[in-house]
């Protein structure tokens, strides 16, 4: 509405400014296309003053010398007395001489004129020059003078030699001008005169006068730029109006291309209209539809339109009010609730067949789901019975979940007692799978992913022996590092062949070498290498050349001197798969995939049945009485009654 307002008033603001022009100029009155009659000063004293000179002249039969006029200033006219005088000797019957002032300036000038010249011999003549110049002065008969003043009211002409235009505080260039200020009227503009009055020197009497009015020459060129400067603003006022009629022209145009628009727009209106009352008289009869397959949000819409048509029906209005009160005020989220309480219907009904792990999976409502189902419950009354239905079905198949899980739980932590981890992975993987959000399964699933330690000690709270568990393929024995010189420590470190990291079993004895022999396991046997140490290696008193195999109670001696007991452990097959090596008051125990074993007081009895190691995929546990301890750093364990520390 303000926007139509603004656009209106608009409108007729463009009309008003094109409109001011025309109107103005309508109202303007045009200037003449040309000045008013008047006459120039070179007409009035080249033509008109001589011939009228000469005409009263002739009729009075003069002839003789006149005496011109005298000089005079004339304020604008600097040539009046030599054009007077020509006016004068255009008459033929006269001759003009000079006047008495002039006369006695040319004797003056004359006679200076002689006392040079007679010096120079030419006094003759010079007399002649001055008898020609009396004998003229002597024979004068007519003398001029010369009048002028402005004409009108608003001047006071003088007339003489010392007549000035009057140039008091009352009179301005316009009333000395004589045309009163304004615009240019179609009156004369002759508004000065000039009188020129011919005298008998004899009679010493008037003879006659001449008359004439001329436009001076200031007032013929103010009034010329005063009309150029009218043209000029009555052509401007002229041109404006031409394009404010176009304009306005335009703006009809536009005005009557809108209100036909206005026109067709209107009957478009009503044809649209009707057809829309049609289609509401047909589409009110579905409003029942609608409600029932829970499209509130359309069938109010379809309601208030039909209502804005038909006012008066009191059975629509009737239903529109139980449709807000059946959707508590709120159409659109009773609408959401009831497709949330469908889906919620054909999870119940999917879930009517029983509570398996899949049906439980599938009914279950996620934290999400349960929070944006919360605010939807008021919006209809089924939604809430049906959310809370799913609420318990889902508590008890979650119980029912977590039930399965821990019974299948407990089967992969038998198999891991036995120590048998291949098995017990191939156990989790499905069972991780479908029971992915119970805690105890998802715990246990992150347990067996990361690999354990590969050298860490299982050190006794309270009694018992300490424990070196190696769980490596190649098992490198050498001395350790600290148990050498600073200077031997260097040299080793720098060593091409001798590699900065410590060996896996550490003897700190000078007699073993850096790196002095390895273990290792193949085709099922267990062996050992010598690495070129100084001291050499020995298996049961022999030396060891190359590689040799170890047995069940072999001797294994490092520099002839440092003893380790073997002990073995053999799967049914035959096959070594761990091996425990007993001297210097150490148990080294080597996990290649399994290990048993006993413990007393002091010493490890391999094989045995009550301790079980085992390593696989990088995993490493430690089992007991049916007890499974997947390894970590810093985990405490229990061990055949014991409790041990896992320490790096």
């Amino acid at each position: 509405m303000t926007k139509r307002l603004l656009g209106w008033i608009g409108f007729l603001a463009c009309v008003v400014m094109a409109a001011y022009y025309p109107v103005r100029f309508q109202q303007a009155v045009p200037p003449p296309g040309r000045l008013p009659a008047h006459q120039t000063y070179q007409a009035a004293v080249g033509r008109v003053l001589p011939d009228r000179i000469a005409q009263k002249a002739s009729e009075m039969e003069l002839s003789g010398y006149i005496i011109p006029v005298g000089p005079q200033q004339v304020t604008g006219l600097d040539h009046v007395t030599e054009d007077v005088n020509l006016a004068l000797s255009h008459y033929p019957g006269w001759q003009v001489c000079v006047a008495p002032a002039v006369r006695d300036r040319m004797m003056k000038r004359a006679e200076q004129r002689f006392a040079k010249w007679g010096r120079m011999g030419i006094a003759r003549e010079a007399a002649r020059l001055m008898d020609r110049q009396k004998a003229m002065a002597f024979d004068v008969k007519y003398s001029a003078e010369m009048t002028w003043g402005w004409n009108g009211a608003n001047t006071r002409p003088k007339s003489g030699p010392e007549a000035r235009p009057d140039t008091g505080p009352d009179t301005g260039p316009e009333l000395r001008a004589g045309v009163p200020k304004g615009s240019i009227s179609n009156h004369s503009i002759n508004d000065m005169h000039l009188t020129v009055t011919v005298n008998s020197e004899i009679d010493q009497a008037r003879l006659f006068d001449v008359k004439v009015t001329f436009a001076h020459p200031e007032t013929l060129a103010r009034m010329t730029e005063r009309l150029a400067a009218d043209l000029a603003a009555y052509s401007f006022l002229e041109n404006r109006a031409r394009m404010g009629t176009t304009a306005l022209y335009v703006l009809a145009g536009l005005a009557a291309v809108f209100g036909l628009s206005l026109l067709i727009k209107d009957q478009v209106r009503r044809s649209r209209d009707k057809a829309h009352k049609q289609y509401l008289l047909a589409q009110i009869e579905t409003r029942e539809d609608l409600i029932n397959e829970g499209h509130y949000v359309a069938a109010a819409e379809l309601a208030e339109s039909y209502l804005a048509h038909f006012p008066h029906d009191t059975q629509i209005k009737a239903f529109l009010n139980r449709l807000y009160d059946f959707t508590n005020q709120d159409p659109q989220k009773a609408q959401a609730a009831f497709v949330a309480l469908k889906k919620l219907q054909r999870r119940l009904a999917s879930a009517a067949g029983g509570t398996s792990a899949a049906t439980a999976g599938s009914i279950r409502l996620s934290d999400e789901e349960k929070e944006k189902l919360a605010p939807l419950l008021p919006y209809h009354p089924e939604l809430e019975n049906s959310f809370q239905q799913l609420i318990e079905m889902d508590d008890a198949a979650l119980r029912q979940r977590t039930a399965n899980a821990t019974e299948a739980l407990a089967q992969v932590t038998a198999t891991l007692a036995t120590g048998d981890i291949e098995t017990a992975l191939d156990q989790l993987r499905p069972l991780s799978e479908t029971y992915a959000d119970v805690p105890a399964v998802a715990d246990m699933a992150g347990r067996l992913t990361k690999p354990g330690p590969t050298v860490f000690q299982l050190v006794p709270k309270a009694g018992g022996p300490l424990l070196e568990v190696i769980v490596k393929d190649r098992v490198a024995i050498g001395q350790a590092l600290g148990s050498l010189s600073p200077a031997g420590q260097a040299m080793n470190q720098g060593s091409v062949n001798q590699p900065a990291n410590q060996p896996d079993i550490r003897i700190p004895d000078r007699r073993v070498s850096r790196n002095h022999a390895v273990i290792f396991q193949k085709a099922g046997k267990i062996g050992v290498a010598d690495e070129n140490s100084a001291n050499g290696t020995f298996v049961d008193g022999k030396p060891v050349e190359d590689a040799v195999f170890l047995a069940h109670g072999s001797l294994l001696t490092l520099g002839k001197v440092i003893d380790f007991t073997c002990s073995l452990y053999e799967t049914p097959e035959g096959n070594a798969t761990g091996l425990v090596l007993t001297g210097l008051n150490r148990h080294l125990v080597i996990v290649w995939s399994r290990l048993c074993f006993d413990l007393t007081a002091d010493r490890i009895i391999c094989p045995g049945t009550r301790i079980t190691l085992g390593s696989s995929s990088g995993i490493v546990l430690a089992a007991s009485n049916g007890i499974a301890n997947l390894i970590r750093i810093g985990d405490r364990i229990e061990l055949d009654g014991r409790i041990y520390h896992v320490e790096a």
